[in-house]
């Protein structure tokens, strides 16, 4: 039987009346749940704790663990209100990313003013979300998911 992992008490409550054997998380938009769920069961799992699921949504709070690692990282602020982003400091271009979104979703690179404040209004900056506004910086994007058993990568995305 599946189930939902959009709602964790729903997910408690059915774990009561079945056996839960497994659990598979199928999108990052519930990849906190899952573990969280799992650890409170005692069910054994593979993949991220729901700690670093916890900091890595949030791209700022990811990029301030990785910066105290001595990891360098772009130049960028959190901005919640047009007034966050100190006008002194912007140098174009610019990346505005949605500090929980999914990988790039709803990110945009902005070139001058007009488009900085276009991409805070479209992503919410005023209306109760936040943004990370981060240096550009020009390269490849480089990301690895694979899955693994016994320490072997057995598939490569």
């Amino acid at each position: 039987m599946a189930l939902s992992t959009h709602d964790e008490l729903l997910l408690l409550r059915k774990r009561a009346r079945r056996r839960l054997v497994g659990a598979i998380a199928l999108a990052l938009t519930v990849a906190i749940v899952l573990p969280m769920v799992l650890e409170q069961l005692g069910v054994p799992y593979t993949g991220s704790d729901a700690a670093t699921c916890l900091v890595t949504l949030d791209k700022v709070l990811t990029k301030s663990v990785v910066a105290a690692a001595g990891v360098r990282v772009p130049w960028g602020v959190s901005v919640a209100a047009v007034d966050d982003l100190a006008r002194e400091w912007t140098v174009f271009p610019l990346i505005v990313k949605p500090r929980d979104g999914a990988g790039a979703s709803g990110t945009s690179r902005v070139d001058d003013d007009a488009g900085l404040m276009r991409a805070l209004q479209a992503a919410g900056v005023g209306q109760g979300r936040s943004v990370a506004v981060e240096e550009f910086i020009e390269g490849h994007e480089a990301f690895c998911d694979t899955i693994s058993i016994d320490g072997k990568v057995q598939h490569d995305f």
